[in-house]
C-alpha cells in the first residue's frame, strides 16, 4: 500500500532493527519475569497480594525515578550507550534473581529487582529516543506503534517461554519425585 499501517521499510535501518531488538528483549526478560515474582512472592513466600506488591516496589519506582534523574545524561550520552548500560544492567538482575528457593528469603529479590529497575529506566528513554529519532518525523507514531507492539510481543513470548520452562522442570522434578 502507499500508506501501510505497520511499514516494513523501516526495517532497513539497521537503528531500528536493533532497537526494536532490545526493546523486545526488555519484554521477553524482565517484564516477562514479573508475574512469575509475583507469583513467587505471594505462593512461595506467602505474603499477600499487597504485601507482594509492595517488596516490588524497588524495580518500580527505579523505572520511573532513574529517567529523570539522568536527564541531564541524556543530552550528554549516546542513546544506545544507554541502551546497552540498561539492558547490561536489567541481564545482571536477571541473573541475580535465578537461584532462588522456597526457603530464600524476600530479601534475596532485591538486588535484582534494584538492578533491573534501574536497567529499565535507563534504558526505556533511550529505546523512545532511538526509535523515534532514526525514522523521518511523518513516521514517528507509526514507529511508536511498532516499538510497544515488539515490548509486547515480546512479553507475550517471555511469558510463554518461562511457563513452558517452569511446566518441564517441575514435570521432571515430579518424575524425579514420584517415580
Amino acid at each position: 500500500q502507499r500508506r501501510p499501517m505497520f511499514d516494513l521499510s523501516l526495517f532497513r535501518n539497521r537503528a531500528f532493527c536493533g532497537v526494536s531488538f532490545a526493546t523486545f528483549a526488555i519484554g521477553a526478560g524482565m517484564f516477562a519475569m514479573f508475574p512469575y515474582v509475583t507469583l513467587y512472592i505471594q505462593n512461595a513466600l506467602g505474603f499477600s497480594p499487597l504485601a507482594g506488591g509492595v517488596r516490588l516496589l524497588p524495580a518500580t519506582i527505579l523505572t520511573f525515578v532513574v529517567p529523570l534523574a539522568t536527564r541531564r545524561l541524556t543530552g550528554r550520552i549516546a542513546p544506545g550507550v544507554l541502551l546497552g548500560g540498561g539492558l547490561v544492567l536489567t541481564a545482571l538482575g536477571l541473573a541475580s534473581m535465578s537461584n532462588l528457593s522456597v526457603t530464600s528469603h524476600w530479601t534475596a529479590l532485591l538486588a535484582g529487582l534494584l538492578l533491573t529497575g534501574f536497567g529499565i529506566g535507563l534504558a526505556n528513554p533511550a529505546i523512545a529516543n532511538i526509535a523515534l529519532g532514526v525514522v523521518p518525523p511523518q513516521r514517528s507514531g507509526m514507529a511508536s506503534g511498532i516499538s510497544n507492539t515488539f515490548r509486547i510481543a515480546g512479553l507475550a513470548v517471555g511469558v510463554a517461554a518461562l511457563g513452558a520452562a517452569f511446566q518441564s522442570r517441575l514435570g521432571s522434578s515430579l518424575d524425579s519425585s514420584l517415580g
